[in-house]
C-alpha cells in the first residue's frame, strides 16, 4: 500500500551531499589522489569564500519544499480518494417522512375531538316578540307574529331596512318539525321585483283557499339535483303583502299561513 511520508526537516544534510557546511565558506572535497594546499587549491591558487546559501530560498531548477508541519508525496506516491459524501437512503427518508406524520397525527387528533363541531354548537334563542315590538316603532303597517306549533324552532326576526327593491320587510323564519324551512315576508307597497325576489323566481301554479282566504300559490323547480323546491303563499290585503315562504311541505306551509292571516298575530302583547 502506497502512503505518504513526512519528516521534520526535509533539506538534505550537507555530509550527504559531499559539502561540508562551514559558516560563511563553503568547501568542496578533494578528490581522491590530491591534497589540498593549506589556504588554497591543489595548483596553489587561493579559493575564495563561496557565500551560503539563505535559509528560505532555493535556487534555480530546485524544487520547492513543503510548508512547515505539512505532508509532502514522495515519489510515486498518490494521495487516497477522499470518500463522497453519504447520501440518505430513499428508504430512510420515507421512514422519517411516517414517523413525523405518526407524531403530528398524534398531536392533532385529540385537539379537534374537543373542538365542538358547528352542528354541535348551540345557537342563541330568537326573541321573536321583542323584534317584532321593535320593528311596530319604525313602520306605519302590522307586524305580525304567527302563533306556530310546538317544534317550531325560530332562526331569524328582523326588519329588513331596506328590504328587495327598496322596500322595507318584516322577515321571519322558523325551522319545523321535519327539519325544514318556513318562514313570512310582510311589506307595504310590494313590487313586482319585490315578488320576484320573495318567490325566488317562482311561477304562478295557481290559487289555495286557507281558511276561506284566497292565497296565490308559486313555486319553483329544482335547477339541479341537490335542490329541494321552493314554495310560497301570497295574499295582498289593504296594501300590504304577506308571502308565506320555504322549502317545507306544502301542509306546514298552509299551516303557517292560516296562523299569519289570523287578526290576533298582528296586535301587540297586552
Amino acid at each position: 500500500m502506497r502512503g505518504l511520508f513526512c519528516s521534520r526537516d526535509r533539506r538534505r544534510s550537507p555530509a550527504r551531499a559531499g559539502v561540508r557546511a562551514t559558516p560563511g565558506r563553503a568547501s568542496v572535497a578533494a578528490p581522491p589522489g590530491r591534497r589540498r594546499g593549506r589556504g588554497g587549491g591543489d595548483d596553489g591558487s587561493v579559493s575564495s569564500p563561496t557565500p551560503a546559501p539563505r535559509p528560505g530560498r532555493a535556487g534555480p531548477g530546485a524544487p520547492a519544499e513543503p510548508p512547515p508541519g505539512t505532508c509532502a508525496a514522495g515519489p510515486g506516491v498518490e494521495r487516497p480518494p477522499q470518500p463522497p459524501p453519504r447520501r440518505p437512503r430513499p428508504r430512510q427518508t420515507a421512514r422519517d417522512m411516517v414517523i413525523s406524520l405518526a407524531v403530528i397525527g398524534a398531536f392533532l387528533v385529540p385537539v379537534l375531538l374537543l373542538v365542538p363541531r358547528p352542528s354541535q354548537l348551540e345557537q342563541p334563542p330568537v326573541d321573536v316578540a321583542g323584534t317584532a315590538a321593535g320593528a311596530r316603532e319604525r313602520v306605519d303597517w302590522p307586524v305580525p307574529v304567527p302563533q306556530v306549533p310546538d317544534g317550531w324552532r325560530p332562526n331569524a326576526a328582523r326588519l329588513e331596512q331596506p328590504g328587495p327593491d327598496d322596500v322595507d320587510t318584516w322577515s321571519v323564519g322558523w325551522v319545523t318539525p321535519s327539519d325544514d324551512y318556513a318562514g313570512i315576508r310582510v311589506a307595504s307597497g310590494a313590487t313586482g321585483r319585490w315578488l320576484t325576489a320573495t318567490t325566488r323566481s317562482g311561477e304562478l301554479e295557481g290559487t289555495q283557499d286557507v281558511d276561506g282566504e284566497p292565497w296565490d300559490v308559486y313555486s319553483r323547480s329544482p335547477q339541479r339535483r341537490s335542490d329541494v323546491p321552493f314554495r310560497a303563499l301570497v295574499r295582498e290585503e289593504g296594501g300590504v303583502t304577506t308571502a308565506v315562504v320555504g322549502t317545507a311541505e306544502v301542509p306546514e306551509l298552509l299551516e303557517l299561513a292560516a296562523a299569519a292571516q289570523d287578526p290576533s298575530a298582528s296586535d301587540p302583547p297586552a
